[in-house]
C-alpha cells in the first residue's frame, strides 16, 4: 500500500489531461499547483473495484430521492466511529457536492433574509453560499497562530436578524483546530440567542494530531441545532465524484431542506456511482486514510 503514495506512483499525464480548477490540467509545463484540496495520489482499489461492480450490471436507473439507505448509514456509522457522533441515518442528506449542500443549507435560512456570522479568515463558500442566497456575513477574528476565535467579537456582532454561526474545524486556510473550550462557548452562545451553527467538517477527517469531534458531539444541545456539512473531496480524493451530504438536526429541518434541494422533483441528486464509490470509501478503506 505504501507505494500509492510515493511520487514515483503519480499518474502525471492523467492529471494533466483530468485535474482542473486551477491544477494540472489548466497549468504550463513546469509548473507545479498547490492550488484545490484535490490529493495526486491514486484512490482506494475498494473505491474503483465498488464501481466496476456497479456498471457491470449495465443498468443506471434513478436512485432514490433521499439516497441509498446504505449510503446514508455508512455516513451515520462513520460519524460514530470517528468524531464521537450517533448519527440517525434518516437525518442524512446527501448532495451533489459540499459546496452543493452549503448553498442550499443557506437558501433555507436565510429565506426570510438574515446574516451570519463567519470566520475571518475562512473558505469563500461561506461569504458567497450567503450572499446568493438572500443573506449578509458579518465576520469575527480567528487567530491564525493558536486557533483562538475573538469571543468578544463574535457576541458583538450578534442582532435579532443573526440566523446562524459558522464554523470551519479545522480551519480553512490555516489548519488549525478550534480549540474545546473555544467550541463549548459558542455552543452557549447559539443557545442564548437561538441561532443555529453550521459546521464545516469536510476537514475533520485530515488532522494529524488525534481524532477530532464533530461540533454536535460536545453536548445534547449542540447536537440540535448544529448543521453538519461534509464530503468526501478532501479525504478519499472523490472530488470529481461531487459527492457531499448534511447531516440535519432534526426531522423537521432535514423536510424543509430536502423540498429546497429538489431531489424530489429531480432537480437536485445524487449521483448513484457516486454514492456507491462513497459507501466503499466510508465503509472500507480506513487503512487507506490512515495511510495517507
Amino acid at each position: 500500500l505504501k507505494t500509492i503514495f510515493e511520487h514515483g506512483q503519480i499518474d502525471f499525464e492523467t492529471l494533466k489531461s483530468r485535474a482542473f480548477n486551477h491544477r494540472w490540467a489548466e497549468q504550463e509545463a513546469g509548473i507545479i499547483p498547490l492550488t484545490a484540496a484535490d490529493p495526486d495520489f491514486r484512490v482506494a482499489p475498494e473505491i474503483t473495484e465498488s464501481i466496476q461492480e456497479y456498471i457491470s450490471k449495465g443498468y443506471f436507473s434513478y436512485g432514490p430521492a433521499l439516497g441509498y439507505d446504505a449510503f446514508r448509514s455508512s455516513v451515520a456509522s462513520w460519524y460514530s466511529r470517528k468524531h464521537h457522533l450517533d448519527v440517525d441515518p434518516t437525518l442524512v442528506l446527501g448532495f451533489n457536492s459540499a459546496a452543493e449542500a452549503l448553498d442550499k443549507v443557506a437558501m433555507l435560512l436565510f429565506e426570510d433574509g438574515g446574516n451570519a456570522l463567519i470566520p475571518d479568515p475562512v473558505d469563500f463558500l461561506f461569504q458567497t453560499s450567503i450572499n446568493r442566497n438572500n443573506g449578509s456575513a458579518k465576520t469575527f477574528g480567528f487567530n491564525l497562530d493558536d486557533g483562538k476565535i475573538n469571543m468578544n467579537q463574535l457576541i458583538e456582532a450578534i442582532d435579532t436578524d443573526t440566523r446562524a454561526i459558522y464554523l470551519c474545524n479545522p480551519n480553512n486556510p490555516s489548519g488549525q483546530k478550534i480549540s474545546d473550550e473555544d467550541i463549548r462557548q459558542i455552543v452557549q452562545v447559539a443557545i442564548t440567542h437561538d441561532l443555529y451553527i453550521v459546521s464545516d467538517e469536510i476537514w475533520l477527517d485530515i488532522y494529524y494530531e488525534e481524532q477530532l469531534k464533530s461540533v454536535a458531539a460536545y453536548s445534547e444541545e449542540a447536537k440540535k441545532r448544529t448543521i453538519i456539512v461534509s464530503g468526501l473531496s478532501k479525504s478519499f480524493g472523490l472530488a470529481g465524484l461531487r459527492i457531499g451530504y448534511c447531516i440535519c438536526p432534526s426531522v423537521s429541518f432535514m423536510e424543509e431542506l430536502l423540498e429546497k434541494s429538489g431531489h424530489i422533483m429531480t432537480i437536485g441528486g445524487l449521483s448513484t456511482l457516486s454514492q456507491v464509490a462513497s459507501t466503499a470509501a466510508l465503509t472500507k478503506c480506513d487503512y487507506w486514510l490512515d495511510d495517507f
